[in-house]
């Protein structure tokens, strides 16, 4: 009675198996992969770095452009500044301005964060007289140019660049009265009302 009791439960167990095996079986493959612990993917990007373009969204506040990765905070910055040495320049002239604080936040002489480039002493001169903290304060008013700044600093994050490693930029007056002695030779390019050029090392 014993060895026909074992032998039942041989059979049930075996039949148990095969209704487990078969079933696994019927399962797709995406079912399947569904069934697997999801590995967490990050990636770490420092504002400057070229980040890969699966990257869009690290945080409620960081944007990740194919690019560079930044802050609201620092797209305020990047409009703000445009707007008040470029904002009566063309489109174009407008991200290069972008450009050459990007390029600065790129050199491993100038301050390595946008904020740092913008304010470092005796760089910008609408810092120095006030009106780029106008600006600041002006960001949240909608206008044309406000619009057009902050589609030029976007452009610039975004990898859009109209001066390559130039890293300085001013009137051609004042260019031809001082700044020509601080730019390599053969950098000099004009776009709209300004001159742009790459800084003598």
């Amino acid at each position: 009675m014993i060895g026909k009791k074992n032998r039942f439960l041989q059979i049930l167990l075996c039949l148990c198996m095969i209704l487990f095996v078969g079933s696994s079986c019927l399962l797709t493959p995406e079912a399947k992969k569904s069934k697997k612990p999801k590995k967490k993917v990050t990636q770490t990007v420092m504002k400057g770095q070229l980040a890969s373009p699966e990257s869009i969204m690290l945080g409620n506040n960081v944007t990740v452009y194919s690019s560079y990765m930044y802050t609201n905070y620092e797209l305020k910055l990047l409009t703000c500044i445009i707007e008040a040495e470029a904002g009566n320049q063309p489109y174009k002239g407008k991200v290069a301005v972008g450009n050459v604080v990007l390029n600065r936040v790129d050199s491993p002489y100038q301050p390595n964060s946008i904020k740092g480039v913008i304010y470092a002493p005796n760089q910008f001169q609408p810092v120095s007289n006030g009106a780029f903290a106008r600006y600041l304060k002006s960001y949240n008013k909608d206008s044309a140019m406000l619009r057009s700044c902050q589609k030029a600093a976007k452009a610039a994050l975004d990898g859009v660049n109209y001066v390559g490693d130039r890293d300085g930029f001013c009137t051609p007056a004042a260019f031809e009265s001082l700044n020509s002695r601080y730019a390599e030779e053969g950098s000099v390019l004009k776009i709209g009302g300004h001159v742009f050029y790459k800084n003598k090392r």
